[in-house]
This record gives C-alpha cells, sequence and structure tokens, in this order.
C-alpha cells in the first residue's frame, strides 16, 4: 500500500510533447507501472478491509490485527498521491473502524481504537513537530481519514462516541490564536465571541502553538465534514460555530491568503448547511404563520434563534467592516455576511421585524459601497430582512420610502455609488411588492429611467437599473402604462442615437444599451405581432434594431426577438408569419455581408437562424412555403456557405464546438429545398451542394447538435422519397443511407428525428400507416427491405457499388485488430495461464468508441442479406468485391497455417475467432466471400477462396471444439460454395442470423 509514484519519475515521464519511437514506449511503460500501481492499492485496500471484517470476533488476538490493519490504512492515506487510491483507502479504512464500533465492540480494547486513531490522526496536523503539507490538495487524505471515523462513530451503536470532542478540537484547531481571538473580540466590542462550544480563552490554541499550516489543515477537514451528508445530523449543532470560525479566518491580512481560501470554503459549506441553495425562490409554500412549510428555507427569526451567537456577531463585523474597510491590507467581510443575509427568506410577520432592525442601518450604509457587488449584495439582504408590506419599519413600503429619500439626498452631492445602490435595493424591494410600495417610487423611478427628463445626469448603471424595474412593474399591471413606458423607451433610444452620433465612451454604456435594446425590442414585437397594427413600422423598426451597428444593442435586440417570438409561433395568421421569415432573411443577409468578418458573431446568427426555422416551420404547418423573392438565389450560396459546402470535411475527433451554425444553415437548405418548385432547374445542382454539407458533419466524433441538426434536415428537405425528381441516383443514395447510419447513432434524439423521416417515406410508398410506428431497428430493416423492392439497372448499379463499400469498411481492418489480438496471446499462451493484457503494446487508455450504440455486426447481416437478393446488372462494378476477396485469402493462409502450426488446443481465452475485436471483421469476410462465389460466376479471385476454406478446415483439426461456432459454420459454407447454388444460398441465409429471411 504504500506506493510513491514519485520514485518511477512519473511526474516528468511526459514533459516532452513530442517523442519518437522508443520515447513513446518508455512512456507507455512508465504509464503502466504507474496505473498498475494505483489499481494493485486500491485492491489491496478493498480486499485488506473485507479479509479482516470477517474474521470472527473470538479471534484470539483480534485487536492487533485491527490495530495493524487501521495504522497502515491511515498511513496510506496520508501518504497517497492518487485521488482513487485515497478513496479506496477511506472506504476500507470506514469499513474497518465502523467494524470497531459494531462487530468486535464487545471488547474494550477494539472499540477504543477509532478513538486512538483519530488521536494519531489529529496529532499529525495539530503537533508542530508533525504537521506537514498534504500530498493531496485541500489536505484531501487527512479528510477522508477523518471522515471515515466520524462516519463509524455517527452510525455506531454503542454508548462510547467520540465524534463531537473531535469536532470541537477541529473547530478549536480551526481559529486564530488565543491572542488572536482576544484581539478580534476586542476590535467587534463583544464580551465573548459567544461559541456555542467554547466559553473560554482556555479553549483556543495557545500563541506558542499555533501554526497557520495546522489552521488550514482543519478548516479544509471541516470543509469536507460539512460537505458530508452522511454527517449531516452532527454537524447540525456546530454550524453557528463554523461561521463564526470562518469570518475570522476570512478577515485576516493578505499574508495568510491559504487561510483565506480555505475559511472562505468552510463559510460556504456551512451558510449551504444552515441556508438551503434554494432559499430565497419564489413561490416557497408557506405554512401559517409565515414559517417555511418544509426545507431548510428558513428566515432571519429562526436561524438567530438556532444560533443565538449569530446574530450579534454578524453585526458586529458588518459594522466593523465598514468602518475598516479602507484600512491597507484588510479583507472586506462585508459580501460574505451580505451573501448569508441575502440567501434567508423574508418573512411576513411585522412580528419578525424586532431582531432584523438593528442591521437594517448598516444593510442600508452597505448600498454605497465603491465595489459593485457588495452594493448588489446588500440590495438581495435588504429584500431578505423585511418583513412584509405593512406599516412597521421593517415593512417593503417604509424601506422603499427610505430607499428613494436616501436616493434624492445622494443625488444632490452627486454620490452615484450611493444613487445606483438605493435603487438596486428598490428593484430588489418591488420585485414582489404590492401597489403601496410601487407609489412610493414611481415619480423617482420614472425621473432616473429618463436621465433626469433629458438633462443627462447620472451614470448608465443608475438608468439602467430603473429601466428594468419600471419593466418589472409594467409586466405586474402595477407600473407605468404601456404609453408611458413606449414614451420612456423612445427617450432613451433618442439618447443612445445622440451618443452614438458624436462618438462618447462613457463607462457603463454596454449595459445600458443592452436593457435599451431589450425593452426597446420587446415593445416593438408586441407591436409588430399585435393584429390591430396595419402599417409596416413595426417591421422597419424591428429591422433596424437587429441590424444595429453597436454590437451590445443588435446582440441584446436578438436575444430579445428570440424570446418574444416564441409566443406567437401558434399565430395562424400566415401573412404575419410571412412577414417575419422574410425579415429575418433580410437581416440574416445583412448579417452576413458585413464589410468585417470578425463582426459576424456566430450564436447572433445562430439565433437568427433557429427564429427563422422557427417560423418557416409554422408556416408548412399551416400549409403554406414562403413564396420565392429575388433573393433566393443570394440566400442560398450564404446558408451553403454558413454550412460549409466550400470547407474540407470535420477532422476525426473534432467535436464541432462553436459550429452549430452549420447545423441550422443545413436545416435551412433542406427548407430551400421542400419550397422549391417540381421545374426548378436549379434543384439537382443544390441537391449535389446539400449532399456535400451533409457529408462533413455525419462524422460521429463531431458534436450531437450538429447529428441532430443533419437528421433534422432530411426530414425537412424530403429527399428520401424516390418519387421526387431533381439529383442524381448516387446523389439520393448517399443521403439515404446517412439516413439509415442515424438510425444507429449514439444519441437518442437523432434515432428519433431519423426514425421519423425513414418511416414516414416508408409509410408513404407502402400506404401503411403502422411503418410510422416502428422502432429504429424494424425501421432499418424495412429500409433495406425497400431499396431491394426498387427497380432500375441505374439504380441497381449504384446500390450494388453502396452495399459493397459499406462491407469493405466494416472488414477492411482485419488484419489491425488480428495484431492486436495475437499481441493479446503472445506472453500467455500455451502455459495455462488465462491471463491476458501482458503485453506492453496495448494502451491502458484506449481509444473511446465514438458511436457504442451502433450494431456493427447488424449493419454487416443486412448488406449481405440485400446483396443476395438484388439482381445482379450486365456489368457490375468489381473493384470493392476483388479487395474484399483478397483480404480473404489472405486470412483464410494466415489462420490455416496459424493452426497448423499450433498442436495444443487453444483455451477459449486465447482462441482469436472468438476476440470480441476480431469477430465482426473476420465474420465479415467470409460471408463476403460466400456471397462472391455465389454471385461472380467468373471471377478469378472467387474461385481460389473455397479451397482455401476447405484447408483451413482441415487445419483447424484438435482446434476445432474451441473455434466460434459461427465462424466454424461459416467456414464450412464458403468451403461448399458454389456460383449461383441454391444450398450456397440457403447457407448464405442461416449465417445472416439477425435479420428475417
Amino acid at each position: 500500500l504504500n506506493v510513491n509514484a514519485g520514485a518511477l519519475g512519473a511526474n516528468t515521464a511526459f514533459a516532452v510533447l513530442k517523442a519518437d519511437g522508443e520515447e513513446d514506449a518508455r512512456r507507455i511503460g512508465v504509464q503502466r507501472v504507474v496505473m498498475g500501481s494505483w489499481l494493485l492499492t486500491k485492491e489491496a485496500c478493498s480486499t485488506l478491509a473485507t479479509a479482516v471484517t470477517l474474521i470472527s470476533p473470538e479471534y484470539p488476538d483480534i485487536h492487533s490485527l485491527l490495530s495493524s490493519a487501521g495504522t497502515l490504512l491511515l498511513a496510506t492515506l496520508t501518504s497517497l498521491k492518487h485521488q482513487g487510491g485515497a478513496f479506496a483507502a477511506h472506504a476500507a479504512f470506514q469499513k474497518i473502524a465502523t467494524s470497531c464500533l459494531s462487530r468486535f465492540a464487545a471488547k474494550e480494547s477494539c472499540r477504543a481504537l477509532p478513538s486512538r486513531w483519530a488521536d494519531v490522526l489529529f496529532n499529525q496536523i495539530s503537533l508542530p513537530s508533525r504537521v506537514r503539507d498534504s500530498t493531496l490538495r485541500r489536505s484531501t487524505g487527512y479528510a477522508l481519514g477523518f471522515l471515515s471515523l466520524l462516519r463509524a462513530d455517527a452510525g455506531a451503536t454503542c454508548t462510547y462516541r467520540f465524534g463531537p470532542r473531535l469536532l470541537r478540537r477541529l473547530l478549536q484547531l480551526g481559529l486564530p490564536s488565543a491572542a488572536a481571538v482576544e484581539r478580534s473580540r476586542a476590535r467587534l466590542g463583544l464580551d465573548n465571541l459567544g461559541f456555542f462550544h467554547h466559553g473560554d480563552d482556555a479553549s483556543y490554541v495557545p500563541d506558542a502553538d499555533y501554526q497557520w499550516r495546522s489552521r488550514v489543515h482543519a478548516l479544509n477537514v471541516l470543509k469536507f465534514v460539512v460537505h458530508d451528508a452522511p454527517l449531516s445530523h452532527a454537524v447540525a449543532p456546530f454550524v453557528g460555530d463554523l461561521v463564526i470560525g470562518a469570518l475570522l479566518g476570512i478577515g485576516v491580512s493578505h499574508e495568510d491568503w491559504a487561510v483565506q481560501n480555505s475559511a472562505n470554503m468552510v463559510y460556504a459549506a456551512a451558510m449551504l448547511r444552515a441556508v438551503d441553495a434554494d432559499k430565497n425562490a419564489s413561490g416557497v409554500d408557506r405554512a401559517v404563520g409565515g414559517e417555511p412549510r418544509s426545507g431548510s428555507a428558513i428566515t432571519a427569526r429562526v436561524l438567530f434563534r438556532a444560533f443565538p451567537a449569530l446574530s450579534s456577531f454578524l453585526l458586529a463585523m458588518l459594522k466593523a467592516g465598514q468602518t475598516e474597510e479602507k484600512a491597507e491590507g484588510a479583507h472586506s467581510v462585508l459580501f460574505p455576511i451580505l451573501l448569508l443575509l441575502a440567501r434567508l427568506q423574508p418573512s411576513a410577520l411585522e412580528d419578525d421585524a424586532a431582531p432584523l432592525a438593528p442591521f437594517l442601518p448598516v444593510v442600508m450604509a452597505s448600498l454605497g459601497h465603491r465595489h459593485y457587488k457588495v452594493r448588489a449584495m446588500a440590495a438581495r439582504a435588504l429584500a431578505a430582512l423585511c418583513s412584509g408590506d405593512g406599516g412597521a419599519a421593517c415593512s417593503r413600503p417604509s424601506l422603499v420610502r427610505r430607499c428613494m429619500e436616501s436616493a434624492r439626498e445622494c443625488h444632490e452631492r452627486q454620490d452615484w455609488n450611493g444613487v445606483h445602490g438605493r435603487l438596486l435595493g428598490v428593484q430588489q424591494l418591488l420585485k414582489s411588492a404590492t401597489l403601496a410600495a410601487w407609489r412610493e417610487a414611481m415619480v423617482d423611478l420614472v425621473r432616473h429611467a429618463t436621465w433626469c427628463h433629458g438633462r443627462m445626469e447620472g451614470p448608465p448603471a443608475c438608468v439602467h437599473v430603473a429601466l428594468e424595474t419600471l419593466h418589472v412593474a409594467r409586466e405586474d399591471s402595477s407600473g407605468p402604462t404601456r404609453k408611458q413606458m413606449v414614451g420612456i423607451v423612445e427617450e432613451n433610444l433618442r439618447i443612445v442615437a445622440t451618443v452614438r452620433r458624436r462618438g462618447a465612451h462613457i463607462l457603463g454604456w454596454a449595459r445600458y444599451e443592452t436593457v435599451v435594446a431589450q425593452l426597446a425590442c420587446q415593445h416593438t414585437c408586441d407591436a409588430a405581432f399585435d393584429g390591430n397594427v396595419e402599417d409596416e413600422l413595426p417591421a422597419d423598426r424591428l429591422h433596424d434594431m437587429l441590424t444595429h451597428p453597436s454590437f451590445d444593442f443588435r446582440i441584446a435586440a436578438i436575444e430579445t426577438f428570440q424570446t418574444a417570438a416564441q409566443a406567437f409561433l401558434q399565430d395562424t395568421d400566415t401573412d404575419r408569419l410571412a412577414s417575419m421569415a422574410r425579415l429575418l432573411r433580410a437581416v440574416l443577409r445583412h448579417e452576413w455581408t458585413r464589410e468585417d468578418p470578425l463582426e459576424r458573431h456566430p450564436p447572433a446568427l445562430r439565433r437568427l437562424m433557429r427564429c427563422l426555422l422557427l417560423f418557416l416551420t409554422a408556416l408548412r404547418a399551416c400549409g403554406r412555403p414562403l413564396p420565392p423573392d429575388a433573393n433566393v438565389a443570394q440566400d442560398w450560396d450564404m446558408f451553403a456557405t454558413m454550412a460549409g459546402v466550400r470547407r474540407p470535411p470535420l477532422a476525426k475527433k473534432e467535436d464541432g464546438g462553436g459550429r452549430e451554425v452549420e447545423g441550422d444553415a443545413l436545416e435551412l437548405l433542406a427548407g430551400f429545398l421542400t419550397d422549391a418548385g417540381p421545374g426548378d432547374p436549379a434543384a439537382a445542382e443544390r441537391l449535389k451542394e446539400f449532399a456535400g454539407c451533409v457529408r462533413r458533419l455525419i462524422d460521429p466524433y463531431v458534436a450531437w447538435t450538429l447529428r441532430l441538426s443533419v437528421a433534422e434536415a432530411l426530414r425537412t428537405a424530403g429527399v428520401l422519397g424516390w418519387d421526387v425528381v431533381g439529383g442524381s441516383v448516387r446523389t439520393r443514395l448517399e443521403l439515404y443511407f446517412v439516413a439509415l447510419e442515424f438510425l444507429q447513432d449514439d444519441d437518442e434524439e437523432v434515432r428519433e428525428v431519423a426514425n421519423a423521416a425513414v418511416a414516414m417515406e416508408i409509410a408513404r410508398a407502402t400506404g401503411d400507416a403502422k411503418s410510422e410506428q416502428q422502432v429504429p431497428s424494424m425501421t432499418l430493416d424495412a429500409a433495406y427491405r425497400r431499396l431491394c423492392l426498387r427497380g432500375g439497372e441505374e439504380f441497381h448499379e449504384e446500390l450494388h457499388a453502396r452495399l459493397w463499400e459499406q462491407l469493405w469498411q466494416l472488414v477492411r481492418d482485419w488484419d489491425s485488430r488480428l495484431d492486436g489480438a495475437m499481441q493479446e496471446f503472445k506472453n500467455s499462451r500455451g502455459d495455462g495461464d488465462m491471463s491476458l493484457n501482458l503485453e506492453v503494446q496495448r494502451k491502458i487508455f484506449e481509444e473511446e468508441d465514438p458511436n457504442p450504440y451502433e450494431e456493427k455486426f447488424l449493419t454487416l447481416q443486412l448488406s449481405i442479406r440485400s446483396l443476395s437478393t438484388l439482381p445482379l446488372s450486365s456489368a457490375p462494378d468489381r473493384t470493392t468485391s476483388t479487395k474484399i476477396l483478397q483480404e480473404c485469402s489472405q486470412c483464410l493462409l494466415f489462420f490455416k497455417t496459424w493452426y497448423a502450426d499450433v498442436t495444443v488446443p487453444n483455451d477459449l481465452a486465447h482462441e482469436p475467432t472468438r476476440d470480441a475485436a476480431l469477430f465482426v471483421p473476420l465474420y465479415g469476410l467470409l460471408l463476403s466471400g460466400i456471397l462472391a462465389v455465389y454471385l461472380f460466376a467468373d471471377h478469378a479471385q472467387a474461385e481460389d477462396v473455397p479451397g482455401l476454406a476447405a484447408e483451413l478446415l482441415e487445419a483447424m483439426g484438435v482446434h476445432e471444439e474451441v473455434v466460434h461456432p459461427r465462424i466454424k459454420f461459416a467456414v464450412k459454407v464458403l468451403a461448399r460454395a458454389q456460383p449461383g447454388g441454391q444450398e450456397t444460398k440457403c447457407g448464405l441465409t442461416k449465417c445472416c442470423f439477425l435479420v428475417l429471411v
């Protein structure tokens, strides 16, 4: 269990990026040794724990055995450099500690072992002479050891419990020294820090023993413990202490950055344990009296009642933080404390206002902080501390009034941070306010939203907060009317245009432009989709907004338009839908033809194309295609370029990241093909370009979203039906086989869309509506059958070539797979050893199969069955079949020689015909040989194959019992194969056992 990877040179083995063959072999060797060591360590830990815990409690030396095993695992935990190994040791150590407190608890010496191990582990992180840096980051080794012991203690049934005492010691070690705690107490003006479990200075770490490393280790361990779900009940009483102790660590000087970092993590964990992540979610169910119905969505009163020391401590820290934040080197604790307050649930009872009142002046003062994040968090905290809509000082109308009065005072002295913070506070308070609260703020909000009625007073940040707040009020019908809001937005649009003409650069202008664009586009969309509006003004304004020269304005308008358009897709007014589709095509042309290509924003293009696709789909659902216009050819070229028709195919393993535009463009091209008339002269050329775009995006290594777009495009374009005029047979056949490939795609959505496309075409051709309800595998079988039933000499020639090429792709790498299998057998064959993976040529991390769902064995048999039933053309292309027959001959020769040389029968583990990676190409070669002999009576290569198969059968000899039965049967059929023979056809059919005849 004591593995030192550093001694193996693992840390420097891969320092050089490029390496020759010798260096690559060395790296693989080191990788194998290191990974083998970690795997061995994990297995050793599990085995040790299982063996020890299964020993009878009556074993005479059980104490010594348990002590040795636990000590060894504890040493392993603190020395391993591998996370997986450490977690395996953690599980094993926990299992042994649990057994000591349950199965072996009758013996006092065994029952006391976990407590002794806890003391040993605690000494390793506390004693100055023993403390050191952890081998794993975040003190993971130490933390896992403590987790094992605390979990065992939490589940123990015996009366001897050491968990609470251990938690108190860890909390003590995570605190500052006694002198530092005293200084903090005096600075905060508190009689004591109010620790629930620590009431006197004697419990703190003496100054002489204080080590910052020990404190960091303790904090890291506490973070692990607080996050651990099985220990939630054991940790609950310590949450208040953890919050206080973490805040004492957050506020230390910058020299102790490690302490700050660990304290922040403990604070976040403790906050989540006390106030859950979903506390302030809207619509929280409440019981009578304003208390949360379930969960831990607690109010401030409930939190401070559970942890009484928190109220005075947090208030003192807030006050001290505001007075000391300007001191050089001080680290503000305002934000974390305000974050905790902001996560509380507002109370609906005015009786809860008493404990909140002392916090309000401090939180209100924080609204004017110089840091934006502190102002924003103070605004959220203010909303959480309010107490309903009554008349109390903490009520929402009262707080809104106080914020607006304070904002006016800040405006007079041009304290814009103060104005912005108060507006943020009002925004948070009014999110769920009554009309009375809105009346307190409406006049001031309108004044700020219009730049003080056009006088351009204040920064843009104040204006956009006021605009956002008024927009929320407009949606709740408690703010300005629609006409008033439109006037406010128009005034801001005028200011945006004026500032842009002057070329001014104003801090915060981008965010302001974004908000103005969102509101302006929203109101314009409402007008454009309103049935009472008859003029073209809304459409023209939408075009101007969606093509605005300002990048931030344009992107915000496009995002808003996409959201707004979703609500109107059920509109049955086809004229309005067609108008919006034409508008989007014009906007896309404008965006695509910008002078600077860098100004083209791919996400914006994609949003526009998704909107256009939605409108076109809605039009087709109403039975109306988009009328052609003069820009059809230009639009086709634009979308074809986006889809990559002039770019090379995506490289292998390229995930298509950032290229989703190509998929959307391909779907739009499919729409052009659907809407094209029967006499369109460009249909054939466009279908060829469409197929070229499809060819680029079908690799299983590309992103699934791109493949889904291809499947959608095939369904939309209607190119799978053979009665559609246009395009060559080869092009249509290529697209059809793409759809068949997608029926075995790894992504379920891609399979469903491809299944719908193929099944719909089969149902339309056969008149059988049940075909559309089949699962993808059944659709795949039916599709191959439909291909064989179609007539035409040209079609048969193309289908023959396509199926033989598909067979070649399935069997072409048989030799490399055979080499891999032989390397696996090399060092273990013949000695009775069933172990494999003994050769170092194979990498530990194999290349991942990009499409594990695909069943190549099924595709192989479908291709063989189809070729055996198709009528043979007068002059078939035998190029691919000849290559396959040559490979088949080499394969038969190899196995004949190999079986003849091996006199000792193989076992099942070392039989190459049973190798999973080799089986499909090997079986495919044999079936292809049978098919070639059956189809081609005058093929010279096919005449030699049956003789080689017969010789192989004879050479198998003693190995016949271990040869895979399917391989053996295929060899027998091949040995007796004859051109056009009925017995050969019958044997070939039996070989295709996965498909129906």
